[in-house]
């Protein structure tokens, strides 16, 4: 399924869309019963909008087939979820789902929201550690939000942290709050496989990475001076080129509230990490939305 020409049924069609939801594993059908520990199956139920419930084989407590799900107490049709889900997956603005979708921009950035969480519940529990022996990881920092200065309403700055393995394109992105040695250094060890070549500017917080029992190599260039160190070859172009794509996030997403960024590098980090492109984007986000339970 590569286009909406292809999805038009399920943006379309209740029963069409209800079947594609049953069919790719998006309701908490075979979850678990918070009471009980026994499993959750959909039943018939006449008596429901969908014809559906769920039903624990155990003890027997029956739930919304919706129950977990994102679509849990939607107020909009099947269809139009589905349809905002592919606005999100093809990287559309608000504005410009809010045209093709005709829902409100409030419900299509609450359903944006709910499609990045899921991204974020992947980075905490499945984001891999990048690098290795021989392997070299550039590692920077950048603002992600900026202070305005005398002009408009003044914001915090939100500064991040990240890295990327030459080798692979593995990348870690996190924020932060601060640039200091005590915040930087664990996070470094909490990405970076041990044994790895780090490449870093010469920024103070730096200094003690050789210090760390991690057994890296650290390599710095100092860009006061040079772009390139002139005599060991190291350099760090590679994140920055990294920290290009992150800013184009925060430009698509029109702006980007601090308490928002953990979702937005989470998103970025997903589609990276899985190579995410038009042709699989929405396969991509459904997969990854059915391995997610909301709350």
């Amino acid at each position: 399924m590569n286009n909406s020409n292809e999805l038009h049924e399920i943006f379309s069609k209740e029963d069409k869309a209800f079947e594609f939801i049953c069919n790719s594993g998006l309701l908490y059908d075979n979850g678990i019963c918070d009471d009980c520990g026994g499993t959750f199956n959909v039943f018939k139920e006449n008596s429901t909008y969908s014809g559906f419930i769920l039903k624990c084989n155990n003890c027997h407590k029956k739930k919304s087939i919706f129950y977990k799900s994102i679509f849990t107490k939607s107020k909009i049709p099947l269809s139009k979820i589905l349809q905002i889900i592919y606005c999100w997956s093809q990287q559309y603005s608000r504005n410009q789902a809010v045209h093709e979708t005709g829902c409100s921009p409030d419900t299509v950035t609450n359903y944006y929201q709910a499609c990045r969480q899921a991204c974020y519940q992947w980075s905490l529990s499945e984001q891999p550690k990048i690098g290795g022996p021989g392997m070299t990881v550039e590692i920077d920092e950048s603002q992600m939000t900026k202070r305005k200065n005398n002009v408009g309403r003044v914001t915090n700055e939100q500064w991040v942290f990240g890295g990327i393995c030459r080798e692979t394109r593995e990348r870690f992105v996190v924020p932060v709050h601060d640039r200091t040695a005590e915040t930087l250094l664990p996070i470094i060890q909490t990405f970076i496989v041990e044994g790895t070549n780090i490449n870093s500017d010469s920024w103070r917080s730096y200094t003690k990475i050789d210090q760390l029992d991690s057994n890296y190599t650290h390599n710095v260039v100092n860009h006061h001076q040079n772009f390139v160190d002139p005599q060991t070859g190291t350099h760090t172009q590679t994140v920055e080129r990294m920290w290009r794509e992150v800013k184009r996030v925060k430009r698509r997403s029109e702006g980007i509230h601090n308490s928002d960024v953990d979702f937005h590098l989470a998103e970025y980090l997903w589609r990276c990490h899985f190579k995410v492109s038009n042709l699989n984007a929405f396969q991509m986000a459904i997969k990854l939305i059915a391995e997610t339970y909301y709350y």
